[in-house]
């Protein structure tokens, strides 16, 4: 599998209740997860491909 150097730049909103998810141990750093998927099949994941910060609602 061969890296490119082309740039993509995703976001993603997550919305928790917290009625409803686990309300202690979910804030704090996240490790971000990525996976991306070519036209021909070709595929690269990342499991740590970045951080991002949850915090408590308050």
């Amino acid at each position: 599998m061969r890296e490119s150097l082309t740039t993509t730049t995703c976001t993603y909103t997550l919305k928790m209740n917290p009625r409803i998810d686990p309300q202690d141990n979910t804030t704090g750093t996240w490790s971000v997860r990525a996976h991306a998927l070519a036209n021909d099949g070709d595929y690269i994941t990342k499991d740590s491909a970045a951080k991002a910060k949850v915090l408590r609602n308050s």
